[in-house]
């Protein structure tokens, strides 16, 4: 089967390089104050953090409004917030920072910040879920704002440092139209309309009026939607980018190229069955088809010969306390296995399903239809583009997605996939005792919690709700003119915060 993988992919092993700049002949980027960056999605639905997700966009969400905390290389930083602390497990506090305006004038005071929260616990976003222990925020003068919870969420500090301690003006509250065409907030940037095209290009300007604009590394700062990764490169090359998310294949080229090679901490890459019900296709909701799908792929090859990652058969990343090592052996590959349990099934004839994938994992999505054949699955590929992709997803009309999951942390991660109303479960499926363990890890310290969210996972990898492929290395290629290349936990993309210009 791996030479079958290695035919499929169409590529060789590629050699894992990190942190590593090689001299060459890339015309680098003129030293005009301005930053470049390319992402493969703009701001889903504008300019509104309510519509907004935390991954493949945050240089946008991070340029146009600034957040209650900041997530640094070594934790939290006052952001909008000027210090914060939890006074027992059930509430938490903060401190608004005073004299801090909007863009449009309003001013930043603990009743906006109290109405922002409350507004994104009102909506369907995908955060919602995770606010929902907030039963109560008062406000202590004009500064002091107070969260009363009815159940732990060891979160709340990351919750805040993402979308949902994104602050918008007053007016955008009152009228949420306002953010269609334009933020409305508080940010290092403020957006530049006249050179801006939606979903195309977003120029942006420093903003002399932010509270730390000492800290802005860029007088300014332009951000193209480019889904072609290979097409970023070659402008990255051309000296027309400063930073794109990479490819695995470029990454002797980018060196040989006097570009830096930047090698990031990946995301679980994995085959979701979203459908586990089986309302779609009976075959789904079969315990005895999902195990087969996870014994019949050969993580190893393609992991070596597809996709540069670190194989594993666990659905949450290792980087959070979901993640138990001891749970790897659970799914190995085992052909014979699979064709068993699919004929205990009564699928000795095989079956077909259908899986969706955006086009970047189309290779990965032939190797994984290649090794179901082998025991008896007829996988049939249907590839979206990116936002296509997404649409469909939210609107729960994909059974099974290959797809990345990005993480945010165990509890969010639990939460989003397997909690009913989960941002990442729109078919509203659950398992046995899974909510309640969840409630019973978000209340205890943290030796018990890891335990507990382990035994989740567990759970979770029993009934095979999805099929590991591994966890992805991510490449980002940039100029060797930038320093601060750093993507925080909960981060897929690397932090604007933190760029600056190196020397």
């Amino acid at each position: 089967m791996t030479n079958l993988v290695r035919a499929i992919a169409g590529t060789a092993a590629i050699v894992m390089l990190a942190g590593l700049t090689a001299c060459g002949g890339a015309s680098g980027r003129s030293a005009d104050g301005e930053l470049r960056v390319a992402i493969t999605v703009g701001p889903l639905g504008g300019w509104d953090p309510v519509g907004w997700t935390w991954d493949g966009y945050t240089v946008l969400e991070e340029a146009a409004y600034d957040s209650l905390l900041q997530s640094g290389t070594e934790g939290y930083v006052p952001g909008l917030a000027e210090s914060w602390g939890w006074e027992g497990p059930l509430k938490f506090n903060l401190s608004v920072r005073p004299n801090v305006k909007f863009a449009d004038g309003a001013e930043l005071d603990a009743d906006v910040v109290k109405a922002n929260i409350e507004r994104f616990q009102s909506s369907s976003n995908r955060f919602a879920p995770r606010l929902a222990s907030i039963t109560g925020i008062e406000t202590d003068g004009d500064l002091g704002v107070s969260f009363t919870l009815d159940t732990p969420q060891p979160d709340l500090e990351r919750l805040l440092s993402q979308a949902p301690g994104l602050m918008v003006s007053p007016a955008a509250i009152a009228d949420p139209s306002i953010l269609v065409g334009a933020p409305a907030g508080i940010g290092p940037y403020t957006l530049d309309a006249s050179q801006s095209t939606t979903d195309v290009r977003y120029a942006f300007q420093k903003n002399p009026d932010y509270w730390n604009a000492d800290t802005v590394g860029f007088e300014s700062l332009v951000i193209d939607i480019q889904a072609d990764r290979q097409a970023s490169f070659n402008a990255l090359q051309a000296g027309q980018l400063d930073l794109v998310w990479g490819v695995a294949e470029n990454v002797e080229t980018a060196i040989a190229s006097d570009l830096t090679v930047n090698e990031l901490p990946g995301v679980p890459l994995l085959l979701a069955v979203l459908d586990s019900a089986g309302t779609t296709n009976p075959a789904l909701g079969d315990l005895r088809v999902r195990q087969a799908m996870n014994f019949a792929i050969d993580r190893e090859a393609i992991a070596s010969s597809v996709l540069p990652g670190r194989p594993t058969s666990v659905p949450y990343s290792s980087q959070t306390e979901a993640y138990d090592s001891r749970l790897e052996g659970v799914y190995g590959f085992d052909p014979d296995k699979a064709r068993s349990l699919l004929a205990a099934a009564g699928y000795a004839d095989g079956l077909a399903l259908t899986l969706t994938a955006t086009p970047d994992l189309a290779d990965v999505a032939s190797a994984v239809a290649a090794y179901f054949a082998e025991v008896g699955i007829e996988l049939g590929i249907e590839t979206l583009p990116l936002q296509e992709y997404v649409n469909a997803l939210v609107a729960g009309n994909l059974p099974m997605i290959l797809g990345r999951a990005t993480s945010q942390s165990a509890a969010v991660d639990i939460q989003a996939t397997t909690f009913p109303d989960g941002g990442r479960n729109p078919f509203a499926n659950s398992i046995d005792r899974v909510v309640e363990l969840w409630e019973q890890a978000v209340a205890q310290e943290a030796v018990q919690r890891q335990q507990s969210f382990q035994n989740i996972t567990r759970i979770v990898q029993e009934q095979a709700w999805f099929v590991p492929v591994e966890e992805e290395t991510f490449y980002y290629f940039s100029s060797p003119a930038i320093a601060g290349i750093y993507a925080p936990p909960g981060y897929i993309m690397p932090s604007l915060r933190l760029m600056q210009p190196a020397g």
